[in-house]
């Protein structure tokens, strides 16, 4: 009873996250990877391609390019179609169009345990091998595994066309045809 208390508070105030809890639409398009894998760097390149005119920052990115684990459900319903969602969500049937991320996952282990112990997640000096276990077993994202969260996604849409996997590491390399890739697909280029 309290959880449904808190729950109608929370969307009365337009707090309550979307998550995987919200309407989705055939014409939205996501931007999803498993955390620490470029989603935000990828969000500032796509809304700097949909919005050249607005200079792109920290304080706007939401509004322009919001995910689902930031924005109520309200918000997200609100926003004008098409719709440009980010996410790292493992699989959903109801992402049709999807635009994966996924980076060497030996890096995004790093980059986890330095966010985490930076945010005081972990005393500074918990061990990285005992990290790595716990990273491997899904047990530091409540996004699962990140064999799990990348397996479920290419499993279910690998090779369909509204399946756009990208390297985080070319998207590095070679920005300017990795950011050619997405504006096509979303056809905002």
């Amino acid at each position: 009873m309290i959880y449904g208390i808190r729950f109608v508070v929370k969307y009365l105030l337009g707090k309550d996250t979307a998550e995987r809890n919200f309407a989705v639409y055939p014409d939205d398009t996501f931007i999803i990877s498993y955390p620490r894998s470029g989603s935000t760097w990828s969000r500032f390149l796509v809304s700097n391609l949909l919005h050249p005119d607005i200079e792109v920052s920290f304080a706007n990115i939401d509004e322009l390019l919001p995910a689902t684990s930031s924005r109520s459900r309200r918000a997200l319903k609100r926003m004008p179609r098409p719709r440009i969602i980010k996410s790292h969500n493992y699989f959903d049937h109801r992402y049709r169009n999807v635009i994966y991320i996924v980076r060497d996952p030996r890096d995004v282990v790093l980059s986890e345990y330095r966010f985490i112990l930076k945010g005081r997640g972990i005393e500074d000096n918990y061990p990285i091998d005992a990290f790595v276990a716990r990273f491997l077993k899904g047990e530091v994202s409540t996004y699962g595994s990140w064999k799990q969260n990348v397996g479920t996604w290419i499993a279910a849409r690998g090779g369909s066309e509204r399946f756009l996997l990208l390297r985080y590491e070319d998207l590095v390399a070679k920005t300017a045809i990795e950011l050619s890739k997405i504006a096509h697909r979303t056809k905002f280029g």
